[in-house]
């Protein structure tokens, strides 16, 4: 919202909070689709370090410190159970992050449009 200071004084309190959970929600998500790209791109590098091995070859799995010995078939398995889910995330965080950016826009620009035309009441109370 790139108007006068003292325009801005203009618009109500709960718009403008409103506004900003809906900034804070786009950032959040913003950032969770972020990690579940990266999530995703890690999962496919994984399998690709499996691709033409034997099935039955064991391998070593490891999380921090934990290590298990595991087969390439059981792996890839469940490599691609988590890509899955994985994926199935990211799709519906995109959704939902376009849901919040068409309504921030349309919320904005509403706003924005109701500045300019000096429509906004100048207190929250007169509106009840």
């Amino acid at each position: 919202m790139n108007q006068d200071p003292d325009n801005l004084n203009i618009i109500p309190e709960e718009v403008v909070d409103y506004l900003r959970k809906l900034r804070k929600r786009e950032r959040q998500l913003i950032y969770k689709k972020k990690l579940l790209k990266t999530r995703f791109l890690d999962m496919g590098g994984r399998l690709k370090l499996l691709e033409g091995r034997d099935e039955d070859l064991p391998c070593m799995v490891s999380s921090k410190n934990v290590y298990q010995l595991s087969t390439v078939r059981l792996v890839r398995e469940n490599l691609v159970r988590m890509l899955s889910a994985t994926s199935e995330d990211y799709v519906k965080c995109y959704l939902e992050l376009s849901i919040v950016q068409r309504s921030l826009n349309r919320d904005l620009q509403t706003t924005l449009r109701s500045l300019n035309q000096n429509q906004l009441p100048t207190n929250s109370i007169e509106q009840n």
